[in-house]
């Protein structure tokens, strides 16, 4: 019989039956899974069927914040309110969505964070791990521990394969207060996008150190590499979060060994947090002198995404960093503006010249789920993250008969990254690039079981004859070997990467302190990259190391000599 997962959490099964994250294949499993109820003292066991849809219907609130779909072929007057999930909810589970707000993606932190302000948050939430630990500590979620276990179980396997997770997601009292979307670490690699026809029209090479970068980005900003008689290029596109999926200017700073949001070992052995370190002040000059000499954007402290995303879609940008989908959204729109339009994926430069660390995170949380405290049917978050798990990462669905696959097709609006709930297979793009390549090079699409890899194929063989952005974001992105997701293999295979050592709860101090040390470094930042004197950064580390820093170190430190 197997454990519930409140026993789970008071006990230490977790650490005993998992020592880390595992890319075996998830079993198989039934439609009902066998559980035990909060009262297991009594050994009562009762049988659950995690398909059972609510009759009558019930209601359940949400809200959307998202982006123009990577898809080209979604209808154009298709919105997260109408879009097929909805129709998937009530059709299937018996719920029907009603949704607070929608806004575009640019303002969803800005959103989120009036609504978590304001005390009142709808049913089911997807949040970030800042917003889930105010969440947490303002007592405002609810207990999900009996909903976990209406979860599939390969969606279990894969959130106990890390021992850290779970606890990341339970209160002081024991309760689970989230369900994490665990994503591969390594997808946060950061990657150089490049303009490679540009690189050709002013006869530049791929650049292979950061002074080379500089120089690259300088000759894009000022030799009119469109050849259009105007001074409307910039060399980087950047915006103001500096440590942004896309657009950000972390994986300039890794250039320089250095790490922000990071804590790493120091030559003693200690751990350090990166936002202080002397290899930080060296990428903060760097990026002030971009600045000064106009590679960066004048207005990039008061730039959104959608505003840089303009420029790099607009072909007025020559390199953006980011991680391994950025082909797909939105250089994939740029090949769309313009078929000319090369670009290039390259790993980090270093100062030193060759291939720089990137940053990773131990556990990578895409998002956490939440649940009002005020919720009545808590489990109906584990049915919804089942259907999306179920139809769109499992190489064979689970419920392949019930589905009417119509509505699953972006050309009848279905857009799989605004559904306020998503799951993913942890390694699944990894099998994905493998399969796939294998696939490419011997022809034969009946070697993909996947429908989704099956699409993926015939995407990769209508480049072959026409080029359109969206086969072409598709297949860069996650099949080339030299794309997005071939040069994060090579991160992972070659071990291109700097790890950050600190995966625990907020500490005390950091529950009380983070968030104001996180606004004064970025502020400071910000200040140093647009002209102020570089001795701002010491003054900063000084600051840092008063106001709890120095208190935090020495909580993570203890943290660390217990692992």
């Amino acid at each position: 019989m197997k454990k519930s997962l409140s026993i789970m959490l008071a006990g230490t099964m977790l650490m005993a039956m998992f020592t880390g994250c595992s890319s075996k294949e998830p079993d198989n499993v039934t439609n009902t899974t066998e559980s035990v109820a909060k009262g297991e003292e009594t050994g009562e066991v009762q049988n659950i069927d995690i398909w059972q849809k609510y009759d009558p219907p019930i209601e359940v609130s949400v809200v959307a914040s998202y982006n123009v779909p990577e898809d080209g072929i979604v209808p154009k007057d298709t919105t997260p309110e109408n879009q097929k999930w909805v129709e998937i909810m009530e059709k299937y589970l018996g719920i029907k969505l009603k949704y607070d707000w929608v806004v575009p993606a640019s303002q969803g932190a800005q959103k989120m964070d009036v609504t978590i302000a304001s005390g009142k948050i709808p049913n089911i939430l997807q949040v970030d791990e800042g917003q889930f630990e105010l969440l947490k500590q303002s007592d405002m979620i609810g207990d999900l521990t009996g909903a976990y276990d209406y979860l599939m179980e390969p969606i279990k396997k894969n959130l106990e394969a890390d021992p850290t997770l779970l606890k990341k997601c339970t209160n002081e009292k024991g309760e689970l207060v989230a369900i994490p979307r665990n994503l591969d670490n390594f997808q946060q690699t950061q990657l150089i996008y490049i303009r490679e026809d540009w690189l050709e029209a002013l006869g530049l090479q791929v650049p292979t150190s950061m002074d080379e970068l500089f120089e690259v980005a300088k000759a894009f900003n000022e030799q009119d590499p469109d050849k259009n008689g105007k001074d409307d290029t910039i060399g980087i596109a950047l915006y103001k979060e500096l440590y942004a999926g896309f657009g950000g200017a972390a994986g300039l700073m890794n250039g320089y060994n250095a790490y922000p949001k990071m804590w790493i070992k120091d030559e003693s052995g200690k751990l350090v947090c990166g936002d202080v370190q002397p290899e930080m002040r060296d990428a903060l000059e760097m990026l002030q002198k971009m600045y000064k000499e106009g590679i960066l954007d004048p207005e990039y402290v008061a730039m959104d995404s959608n505003k840089m995303t303009e420029a790099v879609v607009g072909g007025k940008a020559g390199i953006v960093l980011g991680e391994w989908w950025v082909p797909a959204w939105p250089l994939n729109l740029s090949i769309d503006n313009n078929p000319d339009a090369r670009w290039k994926a390259i790993n980090l430069v270093s100062a030193e010249g060759g291939i720089a660390k990137t940053g990773l995170n131990q556990a990578f949380i895409g998002s956490y789920h939440v649940i009002s405290k005020d919720m009545k049917n808590p489990e109906a978050l584990a049915k919804m993250i089942n259907i999306y798990y179920d139809t769109l990462s499992t190489v064979v669905s689970e419920r392949e008969e019930e589905y009417d696959r119509e509505l699953w097709k972006p050309e009848n609006g279905y857009v799989y990254n605004w559904c306020p709930v998503r799951m993913d297979d942890t390694f699944e793009n990894s099998r994905q690039y493998k399969e796939l390549n294998e696939a490419l090079k011997k022809d034969d699409i009946t070697l993909l079981k996947p429908q989704k890899f099956k699409d993926l194929f015939e995407a990769a063989k209508r480049l072959e004859t026409e080029l359109n952005g969206t086969d072409w974001g598709l297949y860069y992105s996650r099949i080339a070997e030299d794309g997005g997701f071939g040069l994060t293999e090579k991160v992972r295979n070659e071990k291109l990467y700097t790890m950050n050592e600190f995966y625990g709860s907020y500490t005390p101090t950091m529950i009380t302190s983070q968030g104001i040390l996180d606004t004064l470094r970025d502020e400071v930042y910000h200040r140093i990259i647009t002209g102020a004197p570089i001795e701002e950064f010491d003054k900063f580390v000084n600051d840092w190391h008063k106001m709890g820093g120095d208190q935090i170190t020495n909580e993570v430190n203890d943290w660390y000599a217990k692992q």
